[in-house]
């Protein structure tokens, strides 16, 4: 049972959960409210690294940029990261571990689930339900 306003969910989208900016009602969520139930909905937006039914897209993962001292720049995809090691795969499907000593070498995540767990500590009860409520009329 859906207790949200859509109208409201609509504008918590557009506006202060700025859902758009990594979201289209027409791209990435065209269909959503009728391949999902609104508790698999509400679900995806608190937890966005959960698999959906049906769904084959690989999940999107968390890149990393490795900046060496030398100057050297690696880039690749997330394995691991602790105080003292950074294990990824590089754009040629190479795993490499690169150690680290506080902060070298820099070391810049890219998640794209950041923006849904920033949001965690924001949402209040009403805005869940209305972009909830929202999510479903995408038809």
């Amino acid at each position: 049972m859906l207790i949200g306003d859509p109208a409201r969910g609509h504008a918590y989208f557009d506006g202060e959960g700025r859902c758009n900016s990594c979201h289209s009602e027409g791209g990435d969520l065209k269909g959503v409210g009728t391949k999902y139930d609104p508790i698999t909905l509400q679900d995806h937006i608190v937890n966005p690294r959960l698999r959906l039914r049906g769904d084959t897209r690989p999940l999107k993962p968390t890149t990393v940029e490795i900046s060496m001292p030398t100057g050297e720049a690696m880039i690749g995809s997330l394995i691991a990261i602790t105080d003292f090691y950074v294990t990824f795969l590089d754009r040629d499907g190479i795993r490499r571990t690169i150690t680290r000593n506080e902060d070298v070498p820099k070391v810049k995540l890219n998640d794209p689930a950041e923006a849904h767990l920033d949001m965690l500590v924001k949402y209040t009860d009403e805005a869940l339900h209305d972009l909830t409520a929202y999510l479903a009329t995408l038809k």
